[in-house]
């Protein structure tokens, strides 16, 4: 702020002011607030107060997102800023472009990233988003230890479909006995409990998985109960 035509100076309200005596205080408001100024002339000692609005604009609200974390079947990640006009985000390692509002993100280890976000005003806030990552396949082609095949719609069928994109299968499935129940080469497919026509009796089979997936090849045997 700044005032003009006079010997002496005084600014009110004072306290977000570095010198209420000057001509040209610096403000630093926290909130919209208008400002007065006593100016007085000493040769004539004449004093007039004059008045002027200080308006505080509200710093933007930036929300920062990322699409998924990273493994082997996701090796990148969306990012996404809104609420400013203009990004940079930090650290720019891993990036593709660390000034978007959308960059993908491929880090090779579980990093935090801050967007910084400035609006038209010139207003700045920041966000942070985490983005993981963990290559460890084991933990990504699980199995249910046990389904129930009673038509309920839940858990009716034991099989890997949600495992994502298999390029070569063989699935097999045993009873107790070592005659197999179940084969197939299709992801999409699963056990529904029946083996040549007849519902099999509750116990537990064995299954055996061969798959060449997006993460690499994985050779599985465990134990599956059925329950009913």
């Amino acid at each position: 702020m700044s005032a003009s035509g006079g010997d002496s100076y005084t600014w009110s309200p004072a306290n977000s002011l570095d010198n209420p005596n000057t001509s040209n205080p610096i403000a630093t408001p926290n909130q919209t607030t208008i400002y007065s100024v006593t100016i007085r002339e000493n040769t004539c000692n004449e004093s007039a107060t004059l008045s002027t609005k200080l308006t505080v604009l509200p710093i933007p609200n930036i929300l920062a997102a990322s699409s998924n974390d990273i493994t082997c079947k996701q090796p990148s990640s969306q990012l996404s800023a809104l609420g400013a006009q203009d990004y940079s985000w930090s650290p720019a390692s891993g990036l593709d472009n660390s000034s978007a509002a959308n960059p993908v993100a491929s880090p090779d280890v579980s990093t935090v990233y801050t967007v910084t976000g400035k609006d038209a005003n010139g207003c700045v806030n920041s966000d942070t988003v985490s983005v993981n990552v963990d290559y460890d396949k084991n933990t990504l082609y699980e199995l249910p230890n046990a389904f129930t095949p009673n038509g309920d719609g839940l858990n009716d069928c034991f099989g890997i479909k949600y495992w994502g994109q298999i390029d070569e299968l063989e699935f097999s499935i045993y009873n107790r006995w070592g005659q197999r129940v179940f084969f197939t080469t299709n992801s999409s497919a699963c056990w529904d409990g029946i083996f040549n026509g007849k519902m099999q009796n509750p116990g537990a089979f064995v299954y055996v998985i061969k798959a060449k997936t997006a993460c690499g090849n994985i050779d599985r045997k465990g134990v599956v109960t059925l329950i009913r």
